[in-house]
């Protein structure tokens, strides 16, 4: 018996070794990429928190971009790392002014776009049921007008995931309204289904887009 023992104990601790050792592989870069990508992240939460000025994003973008980048290629699989990026892009993009015929500085906001959409899908796809990148995808599609099956997709599990939470609502809001001619009738119903079942303090900002959008939020036909 006594030998049976000593085996399992080594076996144990062998066993317990191996994971250490795994831990320490796949731990240690993640920990290193979050070390040198935590300057950049308070960053882009400051810029996520507030409505930073034009200027006080040029100032900064490129270098919290490259320690980004950087992190990303020690942990590449980190869903936070392409969403910072994709808000980064996004937030860049965004400042240009849009242009209805083609320009530079057209062409500049439209691929900080699409590379904005690069990495949000990206973080959507390594985190499928949080809803932020979904959302997130969504909203920069609908900015740069790609109104596909990928922009419903994740609108659709916008929806499914964070319908109760105000910031995706004003998101799903955003686009639909947006849309609402065009805009089927399960997602219309889906959407008043929203409104009506808020409290009245959630719904403000909704109604605000409503407005701003000449969108009746009585129940009506839509497409099937």
């Amino acid at each position: 018996m006594i030998p049976a023992r000593r085996t399992m104990a080594f076996s144990l601790a062998a066993f317990l070794l191996v994971g250490a050792g795994l831990s320490m592989v796949y731990g240690l870069p993640a920990a290193l990429a979050d070390a040198r990508s935590l300057a950049a992240r308070l960053q882009v939460d400051a810029w996520r928190e507030g409505a930073p000025s034009k200027n006080g994003v040029e100032q900064r973008w490129i270098s919290v971009r490259d320690q980004l980048l950087a992190a990303l290629a020690i942990a590449p699989e980190n869903p936070q790392f392409h969403s910072d990026l994709g808000y980064l892009h996004a937030l860049r993009g965004l400042q240009v002014p849009a242009a209805k015929q083609y320009t530079a500085m057209a062409e500049l906001r439209q691929s900080l776009l699409a590379v904005a959409v690069e990495y949000y899908r990206n973080a959507a796809v390594l985190r499928p049921m949080f809803p932020y990148g979904w959302a997130h995808l969504a909203l920069v599609k609908h900015y740069i007008n790609q109104d596909d099956a990928e922009l419903w997709s994740a609108y659709d599990k916008t929806y499914a995931y964070g319908r109760n939470e105000p910031s995706m609502q004003r998101i799903l809001a955003e686009i639909a309204f947006a849309r609402w001619t065009n805009l089927n009738r399960q997602r219309r119903t889906a959407l008043l289904d929203i409104v009506r079942d808020n409290p009245p303090r959630l719904n403000q900002p909704l109604l605000v887009l409503a407005a701003f959008y000449n969108i009746d939020l009585q129940p009506n036909t839509a497409k099937p």
